[in-house]
């Protein structure tokens, strides 16, 4: 045999080769489309169970029962959990975050995060109760409301002092030893905030909600001096009395 048959030889060989090769994964990648197809339209895999867990804002029972209606009886794979998710989070607005998970091959599983409530609006029995971001939350009695109650003077947008105020109190946090009783947003874009201490109640003007942590470091240190008037809106020079 010459060099030359042999040399076709060979290439006949390694084309067999990459026919079996190309063969082979093309039937592996025809039988996982097969496979997929089957389990995308399959009534094996349809939801038939829902949980909630977390959340006590949240009506647990609202969200199982609006994923419910939307899942029930549709295969597992052909659920889409982030658009789900998204659904009930603008549904529960008391809901910071609705987690979607699958529990088993008919099972998903949702947690619930709820929503921290930091400031109120009240309104004859009813308060509006907002989160750090100045998100509305809920609606509760106002009878027995243990948050800081914003008011806001006329001509103020409730909904804006809502915000505003919401990031005041979620900046000082921690840094006024008293607890915080009222906030009230002026028509000047101003924050004045009431506490109550062990001698009773104090004032602290804030002027703007800019740099807030600071100011509330420095009134802080004026309260603790028993003052019962502090002006921190201009925090380089403070005026207690």
């Amino acid at each position: 045999m010459s060099g030359a048959d042999d040399l076709r030889d060979l290439r006949r060989s390694r084309l067999r080769a990459r026919t079996v090769r190309w063969a082979t994964a093309l039937g592996i990648v025809g039988a996982l489309v097969a496979i997929a197809a089957v389990a995308w339209f399959s009534p094996l895999l349809e939801v038939d169970e829902v949980t909630v867990t977390g959340g006590e804002l949240v009506d647990r029972d609202a969200v199982r029962a609006d994923a419910e209606e939307q899942v029930l009886g549709v295969p597992l794979p052909q659920v889409r959990r982030e658009r789900l998710s998204t659904r009930l989070e603008e549904a529960h607005t008391a809901a910071e975050s609705i987690a979607i998970e699958y529990a088993g091959p008919r099972a998903l599983r949702i947690e619930v995060v709820d929503r921290t409530p930091v400031i109120a609006i009240v309104e004859g029995g009813t308060a509006t109760r907002f989160d750090g971001g100045g998100v509305r939350i809920d609606e509760v009695p106002a009878d027995g409301l243990e948050l800081p109650v914003l008011r806001a003077d006329e001509g103020v947008d409730g909904s804006s002092a809502a915000r505003d105020g919401a990031a005041l109190l979620t900046q000082i946090d921690g840094a006024i030893p008293a607890p915080v009783e009222e906030l009230r947003a002026t028509a000047d874009g101003e924050f004045e905030m009431r506490v109550r201490t062990d001698e009773g109640e104090a004032l602290i003007m804030f002027g703007s909600a800019e740099d807030g942590a600071r100011k509330a470091r420095i009134a802080a240190i004026l309260l603790e001096e028993g003052n019962e008037t502090v002006d921190v809106s201009v925090p380089d020079v403070p005026v207690a009395g």
